[in-house]
């Protein structure tokens, strides 16, 4: 398993890197591009997208409460409730990040002309909530968790999980680089999240979380 600090490194250095220079470059025009230019019919698929990961968490949370009433074992209970632990953590953070950024979402450069970041803004403010994008790093906590769950399906769940969220940019919901935030953000917080409830659980459901452990196992 890697070391939470090195997953911190990974999972900052793109946004860290990637922010200024799309804020000076390329964020607005691939939103103005998305906003004016794209075939109607296909943002307004993109945008059915919106609330899957609400849809996800319904389903490992009902998921939990199946297992739990035919009295299956515990570790199952837990993993079905990781991903939506998993999307939680996700986004206390985020909702934090995006009141210290403050950043204009794109509606309010189209309506207003502002674009930017105001830094320390009052939580809740929507019009100042654009870094990062809440859905993406929902849904790429959730892709995620499940990803270390079922390591096999790591590739497809990881490109589901980036094609959901790039419907935030396609509707222009969001800036490129809020959605690059996003990502790194829910894969931090699957991994916290496991890494959280490995040292909470007995060794019973560590084998659940570490697919791993279940090889060795066997």
């Amino acid at each position: 398993m890697i070391s939470l600090p090195r997953l911190a490194l990974f999972c900052i250095l793109p946004p860290l890197i990637l922010t200024p220079i799309g804020h000076l470059t390329f964020d607005l025009p691939t939103v103005h591009h998305t906003k004016y230019h794209l075939d109607r019919t296909l943002v307004n698929a993109f945008a059915l997208t919106d609330n899957w990961d609400d849809y996800l968490i319904i389903t490992c949370c009902l998921t939990a409460l199946a297992l739990r009433l035919l009295k299956k074992p515990a570790p199952h209970i837990w993993a079905a409730l990781f991903p939506p632990l998993a999307a939680l953590a996700a986004g206390l953070q985020v909702h934090l990040l995006k009141s210290l950024f403050g950043r204009y979402r794109p509606k309010m450069f189209f309506n207003e002309e502002l674009y930017g970041f105001t830094f320390f803004a009052p939580i809740g403010e929507s019009n100042l909530a654009a870094f990062p994008s809440g859905h993406t790093c929902s849904i790429l906590a959730l892709t995620t968790a499940l990803s270390l769950l079922q390591p096999r399906y790591r590739l497809p769940l990881f490109l589901i999980g980036c094609l959901i969220a790039s419907a935030r940019v396609i509707v222009a919901a969001h800036y490129p680089t809020d959605v690059i935030a996003g990502i790194s953000l829910g894969i931090w917080s699957a991994h916290l999240t496991r890494r959280l409830l490995l040292t909470r659980l007995q060794t019973t459901t560590q084998t659940i979380l570490i697919p791993e452990t279940r090889k060795e196992a066997a």
